[in-house]
């Protein structure tokens, strides 16, 4: 089924968000107003040196109760980095060398998201192909005053 078909079938109100809009500034989304936020095999293209801003953002949009909705590519080691790395190259049709790529072991990822502020609710690993890939479900990590 089409992932617009299914947004239809399934989804309330979804809506994907314009090109001018970027992970680490939803500029015209309010404070708490999404219910569920997705990430497809985004965030190993993300600077390092953003991933703060990202999840800052991710958090203040997102209700208390919401959820996000991440899948990634896993890597355990450099040599399988290197593997998922030229695979993505390929599906992106990615020409500069230079393009940002962080993978992460599934545990890693984990580490990576209580980091910023979120929990795994759920997840699981599937590979479909010589590639392994991760799917998470993730909840705000409540803040401490």
């Amino acid at each position: 089924m089409p992932v617009d078909e299914r947004l239809a079938t399934l989804a309330h109100d979804a809506r994907y968000l314009g090109e001018h809009v970027r992970a680490e500034n939803m500029q015209g989304i309010a404070d708490g107003s999404m219910d569920g936020i997705t990430l497809n095999f985004v965030l190993h293209h993300i600077d390092a040196k953003n991933h703060a801003a990202v999840f800052a953002e991710l958090r203040r949009v997102l209700k208390p109760d919401g959820n996000l909705f991440v899948a990634e590519d896993l890597a355990d080691s450099e040599q399988e980095a290197k593997i998922v790395e030229a695979a993505d190259r390929r599906i992106n049709m990615e020409i500069a060398a230079e393009a940002t790529h962080n993978y992460r072991s599934r545990q890693e990822w984990h580490e990576f998201f209580r980091q910023h502020g979120f929990e795994v609710a759920e997840d699981h690993e599937t590979k479909p192909g010589k590639v392994r890939h991760g799917f998470f479900v993730l909840k705000r990590l409540e803040t401490r005053h």
